[in-house]
């Protein structure tokens, strides 16, 4: 007879507990309330955000794709995943330095997850996983993959000059641009992150 599957809040829970962390300890290391963490564990998956339960994976050691998580579903058989470009050329990506170094955070979009979305803004096809071949996790929002802190966008070119002074006009262009187009033709979420 086979063994029927953990559900991923036993998981986390049991993860807790061998690490010998309390609750409130555990939502201290991801920034959530110890209430959520509860309300999680004791099954409520809607308590804490995908991103929120990949982050404690991490701090718990976990292998996140490991973990049973399913990707939000809107009818029979329609999975929506976050996806980003993976160009650093596109408006969808926003420039940052951070220490001296030029990244980007891709505007996430939620799409189906079979289905081949292009972007609005450049043409090319949206992917929906970390970029390191070796990783391959799903998408959370940042500048790099919660499970192996691989940078979501490749930089392919790096300006000359002074970098922040670039990066700085790069976002008030992007948010030019955002303020000419209807957002609702991107399906853009996390917009506030990228008015940074």
């Amino acid at each position: 007879m086979s063994e029927e599957p953990r559900a991923v809040h036993e998981i986390v829970r049991e993860a807790r507990r061998a690490k010998r962390m309390t609750q409130s300890d555990l939502a201290r290391a991801v920034q959530c309330t110890q209430s959520a963490v509860s309300m999680f564990e004791s099954g409520r998956r809607d308590a804490l955000a995908r991103p929120t339960v990949l982050a404690i994976a991490q701090v718990l050691g976990l292998d996140a794709e490991a973990l049973p998580l399913e990707a939000r579903r809107i009818g029979p058989g329609v999975a929506l995943v976050l996806k980003r470009c993976p160009l650093d050329s596109c408006p969808r990506n926003v420039p940052q330095v951070i220490e001296g170094r030029l990244v980007y955070r891709p505007t996430l979009v939620e799409a189906p997850l079979d289905d081949q979305t292009i972007c609005g803004e450049c043409d090319e096809i949206l992917e929906s996983s970390c970029p390191n071949p070796d990783c391959g996790a799903r998408l959370a929002p940042g500048s790099f993959c919660r499970v192996c802190g691989t940078p979501l966008v490749t930089v392919t070119h790096t300006p000359s000059g002074n970098l922040q002074a670039w990066a700085d006009a790069r976002r008030a262009r992007i948010r030019e641009l955002r303020a000419m187009t209807r957002p609702e033709r991107y399906g853009f979420i996390l917009n506030e992150e990228t008015e940074t």
